[in-house]
């Protein structure tokens, strides 16, 4: 029978090239999977992957060809400024964007637009929360890529932290492309900041916390999902340890048979460990696939009333439902980077040696992000 068709506009080159890859590695896993159990209805599922270079015009163009050429009913898109300017063109075409990107705005743009991640509200709401309660923070300064996502969370911390109690000691903003962050790391670490909230991703948050260690600046250092990324760990070194992340609650080790497959399929078919962009596409092709089992017609707008109903998935990642408009409900967790690997939060405060703690089970990297 003839294959069923979806789209993905992901980065597949430039500075978010890394996450792009992951995301489709999550993805062919997952059709790869599905097609070996018989597929959809029967059919199929083929994915037409288009390289967005993390460029909203190359992105729109991209998602143009899907929708209007290979007629594709739903789309699979990453990196928020991206997903922001494809949400219009979704929602004026009656396809489905599943935007696994964490600008809290994206669901809230069209019924079309759906995504089973954690928003950056979320995300930078806790981990506000964690740096003024459990880790007693004061001054946070605060240095954010520049780009959508980055002046959200940044945002977003800025005003829960402060709405605590807190105050915010300086704002700067670093570019992917640039190299040397030590201007901006020196002007803030002027105003004697106790924490740092860095989210970022790619080799240049490495850069940016490998150059902070070696101007050993003090304060504790918050860093998000991007922190979570093999690539970064190695650019920064030894910079990453003691980092507490705030991120999704997948868990690699989780002993559940459908966790344990994906994750041993992942190695054999990639030798490396699947990040959280990988565990999350993954599903999110699940979720398409289920939705159109389900949906009344394989429309765009069959599809987006089946995924609008869609409660207690179970996936890699734990369960998943929509709220009205399309997000996720799942948690986040915060955990201490240590060695490469996430630990327990309450080891923060602890002055043994990073990875000491015999009391506790540490959670591997997942990978790149």
């Amino acid at each position: 029978m003839a294959p069923i068709t979806i789209g993905a506009v992901f980065p597949l080159s430039g500075s978010a090239g890394r996450i792009g890859e992951m995301k489709r590695q999550g993805a062919d896993l997952a059709v790869e999977h599905l097609n070996a159990a018989g597929g959809v209805a029967g059919r199929p599922l083929r994915v037409v992957y288009l390289d967005s270079k993390n460029s909203t015009t190359e992105g729109s163009l991209a998602f143009g060809r899907l929708a209007d050429v290979e007629k594709t009913p739903v789309v699979m898109a990453a990196m928020s400024q991206v997903c922001l300017a494809l949400a219009p063109a979704a929602d004026r075409k009656q396809v489905v964007l599943f935007a696994n990107a964490s600008h809290p705005e994206l669901t809230r743009k069209s019924p079309f637009v759906f995504r089973n991640l954690p928003s950056t509200e979320q995300g930078s709401t806790v981990i506000a929360e964690t740096a003024y309660g459990e880790l007693g923070l004061r001054r946070v300064a605060v240095l954010a890529v520049n780009d959508e996502y980055g002046a959200e969370a940044g945002r977003v911390f800025v005003d829960r932290f402060t709405k605590l109690g807190g105050a915010i000691v300086g704002q700067e903003t670093f570019e992917l492309g640039a190299t040397d962050y030590r201007a901006a790391l020196t002007k803030l670490a002027q105003a004697r900041p106790d924490g740092w909230w860095i989210p970022g991703y790619g080799a240049a948050l490495g850069v940016v916390l490998k150059q902070r260690d070696e101007l050993k600046l003090p304060g504790q250092v918050l860093c998000d999902l991007g922190l979570v990324d093999q690539n970064v760990i190695s650019t920064a070194g030894g910079a990453t340890d003691r980092v507490v992340v705030v991120a999704p609650a997948f868990d690699p080790g989780d002993e559940r048979p459908a966790v344990q497959r994906f994750v041993r399929d992942f190695e054999a078919k990639y030798k490396e460990s699947p990040s959280f962009d990988a565990a999350f596409q993954y599903d999110a092709v699940h979720l398409i696939a289920d939705a159109m089992r389900r949906a009344p017609t394989l429309s765009g707008d069959g599809i987006r009333t089946a995924l609008a109903a869609t409660s207690g998935f179970v996936g890699v990642c734990g369960a998943t439902s929509f709220d009205p408009t399309g997000q996720a409900k799942m948690p986040v967790v915060v955990r201490l980077m240590a060695d490469g690997r996430l630990l327990p939060l309450d080891q923060v405060q602890s002055t043994a040696p990073t990875g000491a703690a015999t009391d506790t089970t540490p959670t591997d990297v997942a990978g790149d992000e």
